[in-house]
């Protein structure tokens, strides 16, 4: 696993709509953590009160878009 940056977003929104969300300890990280990162997952990291105090989620580029909705327009979806 290499150390890089995760895109930070709002913990307000994460529950507005479907999402598939992951939760996780302040400093943890591990290869389960790092492919629901790698996959768009909703990454939600809980203090030791068990209150979320910060969110992830890759952030996808247009390709991976286009590419998953060809994949829904043929009847291939797979999130």
């Amino acid at each position: 696993m290499s150390a890089f940056t995760l895109n930070e977003i709002s913990v307000d929104n994460i529950f507005d709509g479907p999402a598939i969300i992951i939760t996780m300890s302040t400093g943890q990280w591990d290869a389960l953590l790092e492919s629901a990162y790698d996959s768009g997952y909703i990454l939600l990291e809980l203090n030791e009160d068990q209150v979320p105090v910060k969110a992830y989620q890759k952030q996808r580029d247009i390709q991976d878009r286009v590419i998953e909705i060809q994949s829904w327009l043929n009847g291939e979806y797979l999130p």
